[in-house]
């Protein structure tokens, strides 16, 4: 039978793990709390000047002119993006056009 020292030190280095487990999640939970936070705010970020866009584009009545260095550079970030969010982002051409230049730069 165990010496009544080692059950002592044996319920103690349990209840240490059950403490620091209960720490563990604690941290988990406020580390959760902290991105959530830090994903909303970079959605509307995001979500604003979506919407300037659209609002700029709607008062666009004739075709932007751009030069190459911006249609390069709209394309290789284009390109990053995907076809599909760029469609739901881009506002001076279309997804096509855009990862087009990208192939011809």
């Amino acid at each position: 039978m165990p010496s009544p020292k080692l059950q002592e030190n044996q319920q103690s280095l349990f209840n240490d793990s059950e403490e620091t487990g209960r720490i563990l999640i604690t941290w988990a939970r406020v580390l959760a709390y902290i991105i959530g936070t830090a994903d909303q705010e970079l959605l509307l970020r995001n979500k604003y000047p979506a919407a300037e866009n659209r609002i700029l584009k709607a008062q666009i009545k004739t075709w932007l002119l751009l030069s190459d260095a911006v249609e390069v550079t709209l394309a290789e970030i284009g390109r990053r993006l995907g076809p599909e969010a760029l469609g739901e982002v881009a506002a001076v051409a279309k997804p096509k056009t855009i990862l087009g230049w990208y192939r011809m730069s």
